[in-house]
């Protein structure tokens, strides 16, 4: 009974040690440490906020350590059909984005692939029209999710 008792104590005490999920944020230093280069296939919200979280005009020098660089970015539609209807059940909305960030020591090549459907069998167009503009908004804050992770994993 003594056994069984400290080996639940351990354990828990193990499950709740190890279990600490943080905001994903970084810190002011790093931000400062990066320099951003953004293609003009990206959108431009995606840009602004890039350049609003690697804030690079207070930095005076011209030589960086580590840059990242976003290229190529890809949006596309899709229409799902399906059965022996002539409309669409559902689209999908696919958005691929190429992601560079590099050091002195090493350089991380990524692509990030994000993927959204919504149901296309609204019978108001207008209301199918703000879901796939909502679609897109969530998946540009996908996109500047995954960058901001990568950069995280980059520094660690």
């Amino acid at each position: 009974m003594n056994y069984r008792y400290s080996l639940y104590l351990i354990v828990g005490i193990f499950l709740i040690s190890s279990c600490s999920f943080n905001q994903l944020y970084l810190d002011q230093d790093i931000r400062k440490n990066y320099l951003i280069d953004v293609d003009d296939s990206v959108p431009i919200s995606i840009k602004q906020d890039l350049m609003w979280l690697f804030d690079n005009s207070k930095i005076e020098d011209k030589e960086y350590k580590k840059r990242i660089n976003v290229s190529n970015f890809s949006y596309e539609e899709y229409i799902v059909y399906g059965g022996s209807h002539l409309r669409s059940l559902e689209g999908e909305v696919v958005s691929i984005i190429e992601l560079e960030i590099s050091s002195l020591q090493e350089t991380k090549n990524k692509s990030i692939r994000i993927t959204g459907r919504y149901k296309s069998n609204e019978l108001n167009p207008h209301a199918e029209k703000e879901i796939v503009k909502s679609l897109k908004e969530n998946i540009y804050n996908q996109i500047l999710d995954e960058i901001l992770l990568e950069v995280k994993l980059f520094e660690m």
